[in-house]
């Protein structure tokens, strides 16, 4: 038989587990509960509605060109090869996530904006920004694409001693 406190443990993480799915999945059920299907139906065909779809699916496909271009390499980087400074790299890489998005829209505005640090240069070479699908796509990168390089990161090093400054593996920089 299990201690009771082992069961009580079990007990409240089980209801906060509830209440986390519960706070997930809610909304969703509202939303379809509270339409019928010919109204999903016609919102679906709505231009507007369709608008944004395809703006969610190009954002989306090109955050996911960028994050497999850069994020990933970088996350193999990071896993692999001894990178100096490589605590100070990995909390420079975490931070976006951890800003509030409102702090983080101006950083970026601040950065690419047309009178940020590099708008001038984007500018002159024809290159604006801000309000574009473009900025979107940049946005999403900067907020949330490198969850998916620190989950490799972070399981790279519970498979040896790469979080200990060894490299490991073979390919580029594995081998000694």
């Amino acid at each position: 038989m299990k201690p009771l406190r082992a069961v009580l443990a079990r007990f409240v993480v089980g209801i906060a587990f509830g209440i986390a799915l519960a706070f997930l999945l809610l909304p969703l059920l509202a939303l379809v509960l509270h339409t019928t299907p010919g109204d999903l139906v016609a919102g679906l065909r709505s231009p507007v509605v369709l608008d944004a779809i395809r703006l969610s699916l190009i954002t989306t496909l090109g955050t996911l060109l960028l994050t497999l271009a850069f994020g990933l390499p970088a996350a193999w980087v990071l896993a692999r090869w001894r990178v100096p400074g490589r605590g100070l790299i990995e909390a420079a890489l975490a931070l976006p996530m951890v800003l509030p998005p409102v702090v983080a829209g101006v950083a970026l505005l601040v950065t690419v904006g047309a009178r940020g640090t590099m708008g001038p240069a984007l500018h002159a070479i024809g290159l604006r920004l801000p309000f574009t699908t473009l900025a979107v796509v940049l946005a999403r990168c900067h907020g949330g694409a490198w969850i998916g390089g620190a989950a490799l990161l972070r399981k790279s090093q519970t498979k040896g001693k790469v979080g200990r400054g060894e490299r490991s593996g073979s390919g580029p920089g594995g081998r000694e």
